[in-house]
């Protein structure tokens, strides 16, 4: 994302205890000005760093006089009058609200994972999927969503389940996703997933027929929100 809006070059500093009990003076002369060479530095207004939060945009302004950089101050974005923070992006993943991450985020949301081998019980439905392993990023609330995955930049259609699988006993949180109109093998590849918006909780059926009729009827709503949101290719 940051390369598409043309950034040139990402530092990654991790955040040890040399770093942790720097001051905010040593923090401006070591790594800004010795390491980085800064000549502007762009801050949210409640920003603090260096040891006990000592600096902030004073501070820099300060510091800025002596080395000769430039301090842009920048003012929070505001959703419905609360400010867009990570706590509050966070929260709306976790309760499943992705029409509000979206909104907060300016995209849909998205998880990368591994596809590996699952146990296969929805091929028999109509509704063979992708099960992701090595999910490393927040998943959202456990239910059926209506998403897409983007496989050799064309966007495809899919529904996908997070949860148990309380109809066969699971006990094993998993991810998995119907992607329509897509009968390629994906095994052992790395895929991205978007989420839309959410259709429903999990539930347990009471046998396989009224799981793949319950199946049918989720498809259906997908693809209705994924066409009002231009998403769809032919299915």
């Amino acid at each position: 994302m940051l390369e598409k809006l043309g950034v040139d070059n990402v530092v990654f500093s991790v955040f040890n205890y040399e770093i942790a009990y720097m001051s905010a003076k040593e923090f401006v002369e070591d790594i800004f000005v010795k390491e980085l060479g800064v000549k502007s530095i762009i801050i949210g207004e409640n920003h603090r760093f260096g040891n006990k939060q000592q600096g902030d945009y004073s501070f820099l302004k300060k510091m800025s006089e002596e080395y000769d950089f430039n301090v842009i101050k920048v003012p929070p974005v505001l959703y419905n009058g609360q400010v867009i923070s990570s706590t509050l992006v966070r929260k709306s993943i976790l309760e499943g609200k992705l029409r509000l991450t979206k909104e907060l985020l300016g995209r849909f949301y998205s998880i990368k994972g591994v596809i590996g081998d699952g146990d296969r019980r929805a091929s028999h439905l109509g509704f063979p999927t992708a099960n992701f392993e090595d999910v490393e990023t927040k998943l959202p609330l456990d239910g059926v969503y209506a998403s897409y995955v983007e496989l050799e930049n064309k966007i495809y259609p899919a529904m996908t389940y997070i949860g148990y699988s309380p109809t066969y006993g699971g006990d094993k949180r998993k991810v998995e996703t119907h992607i329509f109109n897509f009968n390629g093998k994906i095994y052992g590849e790395t895929l991205r997933l978007f989420f839309v918006a959410r259709i429903r909780e999990g539930r347990v059926f009471s046998n396989e027929e009224e799981l793949k009729k319950t199946l049918m009827i989720d498809k259906n709503i997908t693809l209705n929100i994924l066409a009002d949101e231009d998403l769809l290719v032919t299915v």
